[in-house]
């Protein structure tokens, strides 16, 4: 996440000498890989490094590829640590290597020697755009995936959301709701540098083998190679509920950033509602630890995601896996680049039809939110799913394997 947070940026004229005098071996390091995959030959599954960024999903993408016979390393450069929970990480870099995070010189070599050990010993790389090897330099990250390419190494780049999204570039103007809302009234993204995101995208889309993508990402994208929502749950951990005898319905919602998610207009609709006298209560988790949120679902009656960015994620998977109707605005210009929207069950609210839409779902009989929640938890396990997304990235990394788009 180099471009978003610049902490881990080692900004120095001896950062630059550092890697000006560390390119050629790098270079010759990739030549010798190179030259050893052609003495050798390819081998039948490529052994995959998942990295770096801490993607939730990615732990049951990895559990996919390994039940079908892929070597997968997960490796995270920094995890928050309301989310350390929320899965089985092969490496977590910071936590494993605290001493080296202790000093910037030290963290700093890391990545290169990170670098150099991905490289040598997988084939194929999934990266995002932001979070890469070598993404925390400052002249280095320009060359790595010229020298991954010149390694013999394959790359698969997929969006998480930041990567790529340039709103003020992209979206001014073209939307009624969009994330531009939240982008233009929360201090922290509105000081983004677009321009450079703008730039380290396109950089990365010239040299990928594969993108993939899907959701409210492909109009920031020039190329799409594959479109798929990259998330996955593993079903078999969570037994819905579908069912819940409260008198007053709660309404779980848990945003990272409140303003990217309309969090605003939900809590609105629901005073509003209340005082018509539909009573109804509203629990907002915020930087809780993944397990206590969960614990959160299965005791909620609604789950509510995100009113603004036009597409559902994480949180309204899980919710949808543990039997719950989700509220979640999707954007109908986006069906056709997700056409599994065409069978989601998600009731689909913006800013304008949410109080209405949460009137319908809070008035409702237990027995009729049930089988909305029943719908999801059969979608999910229909597109989400450790079998379905395996099946898909088996197909994905054997098209890249072969050597086509």
């Amino acid at each position: 996440m180099a471009l978003l947070d610049k902490k881990y940026r080692f900004y120095s004229l001896g950062a630059v000498i550092v890697e000006i005098l560390v390119l050629p071996l790098l270079l010759f390091c990739c030549l010798l890989i190179r030259l050893r995959i052609l003495l050798k030959g390819s081998e039948e599954k490529p052994d995959v490094f998942m990295g770096t960024m801490h993607i939730n999903s990615w732990v049951y993408v990895a559990k996919a590829l390994r039940e079908k016979k892929y070597h997968v390393n997960l490796v995270i450069w920094n995890m928050p640590p309301h989310e350390i929970e929320a899965g089985p990480h092969d490496i977590i870099l910071s936590q494993r290597y605290r001493l080296l995070f202790r000093f910037k010189i030290t963290e700093y070599f890391l990545q290169i020697f990170l670098f150099l050990w991905a490289a040598w010993h997988h084939d194929l790389i999934i990266t995002c755009f932001l979070g890469r090897l070598l993404d925390r330099t400052i002249l280095l990250r320009w060359f790595e995936l010229p020298l991954l390419w010149m390694a013999g190494r394959k790359i698969i780049l997929n969006t998480y959301g930041a990567d790529i999204t340039t709103p003020r570039l992209t979206l001014k103007g073209r939307y009624i709701y969009s994330i531009m809302e939240g982008y233009l009234k929360d201090q922290k993204y509105r000081s983004l540098d677009e321009d450079a995101i703008k730039k380290n995208r396109d950089y990365c889309q010239v040299w990928a083998d594969c993108i993939v993508s899907a959701i409210d990402h492909v109009e920031y994208l020039r190329r799409v190679d594959e479109y798929f929502h990259m998330r996955c749950i593993d079903t078999s951990r969570f037994v819905p509920t579908y069912r819940n005898t409260k008198v007053i319905p709660v309404i779980i919602h848990a945003p990272n950033h409140r303003l990217l998610k309309g969090t605003e207009y939900l809590i609105v609709a629901v005073d509003e509602l209340n005082k018509e006298g539909i009573r109804c209560t509203l629990k907002i988790m915020e930087q809780r630890p993944h397990d206590e949120v969960f614990e959160e679902i299965i005791k909620a009656d609604i789950a509510a995601d995100q009113f603004l960015v036009g597409a559902y994620a994480r949180f309204a998977i899980e919710a949808m896996t543990l039997g719950k109707p989700v509220l979640c605005y999707l954007r109908e210009d986006l069906i056709q680049y997700n056409p599994i929207w065409t069978e989601c069950p998600i009731i689909n609210s913006n800013p304008d039809n949410l109080k209405e839409k949460l009137r319908r779902l809070v008035l409702m009989s237990p027995e009729e939110r049930a089988d909305i929640g029943r719908k999801g938890r059969a979608y999910v396990e229909k597109y989400h799913s450790i079998q379905y997304v395996g099946e898909r990235m088996d197909k994905i990394i054997k098209k890249v394997w072969a050597g086509t788009k």
